[in-house]
């Protein structure tokens, strides 16, 4: 628990500084706050890393090389009299002294995200590849036909990489993956602040947002997801336009920066990019202008990630096999790539069929059967979702004022990236954040806000956010209670259950297979029987389907892997 709060604290001071500093340097004439320079660092830590990788392993140096920067951003800014770092903490102590409210609340949501994150990764995916790949990340630069040997490796999210620089292996001797805990906290921490600043109708749709968020994503807390990172950025830029109603032109940074560096965290969220577009766009008057800009950001924090994936796999984009202009040997085949796409859409849609079943029905069949396995909430959010155009558009006749620009494109692009998930991978923990934003946007509307902004309804928001908290507590002491006795505080007050003692508690077996490298020097290379379920935990080198097929490209792991029949 104290490795934890000392993780939290230093992974917020660098991502806060880096964040800080960029937008000061790239634009001062507009405000950016705390929680603003957080998600700004997070992006730019996130591409310095991705290219870091591409020379190096992702490890404590690559951390040590964060801190060092941060430490000498904060240095150089108290040299120059430069104020802009140090008001803002001074703000975050001011907050936390005169807000006693304020603090309680925040102190209680810092308890519930910290007992949920200190449980062991209760995510498959995290057992089957996504610990797998953050291993690979911390113990080698980018590697070559990675996914030939195991086609989930394939999925070159920035979240692996990121959370390869803070395990704090070196540091506590075990691995400790809480890059989403960290980010959540934040969020809901700026999703608090918002219920007490604002109040009334705002404040109960902060409330609502946060409870049923933690309830869809509370086992992602604890696990290196792909899902849960990009879910909180789609968030905090679409709550801000669609809810806080900011202008689209106003802190361009947050508009630009977090929905394009989102694709290298999910490519399913590819659609959100057009915000960006739009806001590059309002932002400079001519066409050159903004095709220069545009190319520009697209450069600095996509293409290190588009390397990554042509090293990986082979291809552009991972598992497309359309954008294929590159003849590796260490490529993919084409077949393997089509079977690896197949699989996730035939998953999303109707989980534990096989994939020729799923994706020979068509939408009319299968979304019946989807619905019928979908729960009973998630299918009140979907409906509500769905039918959100009509309700806005009834909003419109009645009052005009409920739309403007902003808005409305900020909708548009929510509503697609909606439709474009239902129609490719409906799996709901990939893009809960639009669901749910368009409920919130909706339900924002249904209601006579002079009746919430009565005073009386206002101090009974005290009670309200109090009462979800403690619920949400509940949850996340119930959950804690999985893998510690509260009563044996040694086993938890320090660090966490390590990880490898969980894997052995499995009984995990793994099979030894040795290949031969190019000097005919031999490695054993890992494969998993069925008492694993197709997991290899974090277990490297090892895959899930290992096969006489894929073939060692040169004398070490670095050099990669091949397939060849």
């Amino acid at each position: 628990m104290l490795a934890y709060i000392f993780c939290f604290f230093i992974i917020t001071f660098i991502f806060m500084n880096i964040g800080s500093f960029v937008s000061f340097k790239l634009d001062s004439k507009n405000k950016y706050d705390n929680f603003d320079n957080f998600f700004i660092g997070f992006c730019v830590v996130g591409t310095f890393l991705n290219f870091w990788s591409l020379f190096l392993p992702t490890n404590i140096f690559a951390f040590i090389i964060l801190l060092a920067i941060s430490l000498l951003l904060l240095y150089i800014s108290f040299k120059n009299n430069n104020l802009f770092l140090k008001n803002n903490y001074e703000k975050i102590i001011n907050v936390f002294i005169k807000q006693k409210s304020f603090s309680l609340s925040i102190l209680l949501l810092f308890v519930i995200i910290l007992f949920t994150s200190l449980v062991t990764p209760r995510l498959f995916d995290s057992h089957l590849y996504h610990i797998g790949s953050i291993k690979w990340n911390e113990m080698y630069r980018v590697v070559p036909g990675l996914a030939n040997f195991h086609d989930r490796f394939g999925f070159n999210s920035s979240v692996f990489v990121m959370s390869a620089a803070f395990t704090f292996e070196s540091f506590f001797k075990q691995s400790l993956y809480l890059l989403s805990s960290v980010t959540l906290l934040v969020f809901f921490v700026w999703l608090i602040k918002i219920v007490f600043d604002k109040k009334g109708l705002v404040a109960i749709l902060c409330l609502f947002f946060i409870y049923f968020f933690y309830e869809q994503y509370y086992l992602d807390i604890s696990s290196p997801s792909s899902d849960l990172i990009p879910n909180i950025l789609i968030s905090y830029v679409f709550f801000k336009l669609l809810i806080l109603e900011k202008m689209i032109n106003k802190q361009y940074l947050i508009i630009i920066i977090l929905p394009i560096f989102c694709i290298t965290l999910k490519l399913s969220t590819l659609p959100i990019i057009l915000i960006s577009f739009y806001a590059i766009y309002l932002k400079n008057n001519n066409n050159i202008n903004f095709i220069k800009q545009l190319t520009l950001i697209s450069i600095v924090f996509i293409l290190p990630w588009i390397i990554r994936n042509i090293i990986i796999t082979g291809y552009v984009l991972y598992p497309f096999e359309s954008l294929d202009f590159f003849n590796f040997d260490w490529k993919v085949p084409v077949e393997n790539v089509i079977i690896t796409k197949e699989s996730i859409y035939a998953w999303a849609r109707i989980p534990f069929f096989e994939s020729n079943y799923v994706l020979e029905k068509s939408f009319s069949e299968w979304i019946i059967i989807w619905w019928e396995m979908t729960s009973l909430k998630n299918r009140r959010f979907f409906i509500i979702a769905l039918i959100s155009p009509f309700i806005l558009l009834f909003l419109y006749f009645r009052n005009k004022r409920v739309l403007n620009k902003n808005i409305l494109f900020s909708f548009i692009i929510c509503y697609f990236s909606f439709i474009f998930w239902l129609l490719k991978a409906p799996d709901f923990r990939f893009s809960f954040s639009f669901i749910l934003l368009l409920n919130v946007f909706v339900y924002s509307h249904f209601f006579n806000h002079k009746f919430f902004l009565n005073k009386k309804i206002n101090h009974l928001m005290i009670i309200i956010t109090f009462s979800t908290l403690i619920i949400l507590s509940k949850k996340s002491f119930a959950l804690f209670t999985e893998d510690y006795k509260i009563s044996e505080y040694t086993s938890y007050i320090f660090k966490p259950l390590n990880y490898k003692k969980y894997v052995e508690n499995t009984k995990a077996e793994f099979i030894e297979n040795e290949f031969k490298f190019k000097n005919n020097n031999s490695i054993i290379l890992y494969s998993t029987p069925e008492i694993n379920y197709f997991r290899c935990f974090d277990v490297v080198p090892c895959s899930a389907y290992l096969n006489e097929n894929i073939k060692l490209r040169g004398n070490t792991l670095q050099n990669g892997f091949k397939y060849e029949k």
